[in-house]
């Protein structure tokens, strides 16, 4: 079997039947590429970022509701400023949030401890399978490359790219078609990860197999996801 073969028998689920292993084995037969989002799909950053934010507020007089910055995670960069924007505007916006929050300490997110359980041993799983791999994020580009270098995962993506570098965000498409004739694979054997409803639209638009991962801090829809998942445990 694939998981023997490989030496990762040790991590299928004691629970699962032969069926159940060999109809997973003929899944990943067949993919060639897995997508993968950045925070909360490798990392579960917006809990403790969305908490920073309102923590720093907080101590320059500045009220930013918790559960509504929270409700935020996962949009694009410039959807996520411009609500902040209009959150803000009765102390002139973000603008003025930056300038009374710019002398205090800097927050730096731990990267290393907030990764997601059984990433690394996946990553690892799909290289020795010979599956290509790459973070298909919203975030900045040195925001990622902290992120995957901290996290001691980047030795196993074959291609990073930043929603912020295109001129469309999700649930637009153009990342990870970007990114799919990059590797040059097709949609069909393509498997994006997500968390968000804005990235699962992304990847079903790019014609992808997508899974979400579901994680109890937040309420995504997963409605449209081809499947959910809340270990990496479930794919391997």
């Amino acid at each position: 079997m694939l998981f023997a073969s490989f030496g990762l028998g040790r991590f299928a689920n004691e629970g699962e039947t032969d069926t159940i292993r060999t109809m997973k084995n003929e899944f990943w037969n067949h993919k060639k590429a897995v997508l993968f989002d950045l925070d909360g799909v490798l990392f579960d950053t917006e809990y403790l970022a969305a908490k920073f934010m309102v923590e720093d507020g907080e101590a320059v007089g500045i009220h930013l509701p918790f559960d509504e910055i929270l409700a935020m995670a996962g949009m694009a960069h410039r959807k996520f400023f411009h609500k902040l924007d209009k959150m803000l505007e009765d102390i002139g916006g973000f603008a003025e949030y930056e300038r009374r929050t710019k002398d205090l300490p800097e927050r730096k997110l731990p990267f290393a401890e907030v990764k997601y359980p059984y990433v690394s041993e996946f990553l690892k799983f799909l290289k020795e399978n010979g599956i290509k791999t790459a973070v298909c994020s919203s975030s900045p580009m040195d925001y990622i490359n902290d992120a995957l270098k901290e996290g001691e995962i980047e030795q196993y993506m074959d291609y990073r790219i930043s929603g912020c570098d295109l001129p469309f965000s999700k649930p637009d498409p153009a990342i990870y078609l970007l990114a799919m004739e990059t590797l040059g694979v097709q949609p069909e054997d393509c498997v994006v990860i997500e968390d968000s409803a804005f990235g699962i639209e992304a990847g079903k638009r790019a014609g992808c197999t997508v899974i979400a991962y579901h994680d109890d801090k937040y309420s995504y829809d997963h409605s449209e996801a081809d499947r959910i998942i809340s270990s990496y445990l479930e794919l391997m």
